[in-house]
């Protein structure tokens, strides 16, 4: 490799470190999505029968794909927040590691001329 594609490489690797370090202070990691609902319930007489109708809620629900199919888990609204802040940090991780790849096909790129 010519010495201007050996110091690439070394910019390359610095950048992955400091992405890798990034990756170390991630926390718990969930796919999926938290979102906020609310219903009627179908009850004659009811208040979200009424006109203007008072839904039922906020429910929470958490869905996500296991094994091909689509499961949504009812939470509290705490638990909600937990587990949002779990998606996010799934986001970050596929973000950073999506990064990584990038600076990795540039190595690639380097390492055959």
């Amino acid at each position: 490799m010519p010495e201007s594609a050996d110091v690439e490489m070394d910019r390359l690797r610095k950048r992955i470190r400091a992405l890798s370090e990034k990756l170390a202070d991630i926390d718990f990691v969930l796919h999926g999505s938290v979102t906020k609902h609310y219903m009627r319930c179908g009850h004659a007489g009811c208040r979200c029968m009424s006109e203007p109708p008072v839904l039922h809620g906020p429910y929470h629900d958490w869905t996500r794909r296991v094994e091909g199919k689509t499961v949504t888990v009812r939470l509290t609204e705490a638990q909600a927040g937990i587990i949002s802040g779990w998606i996010q940090n799934m986001r970050r991780v596929e973000g950073i590691v999506s990064e990584m790849e990038k600076l990795t096909l540039r190595a690639a790129k380097l390492i055959r001329r």
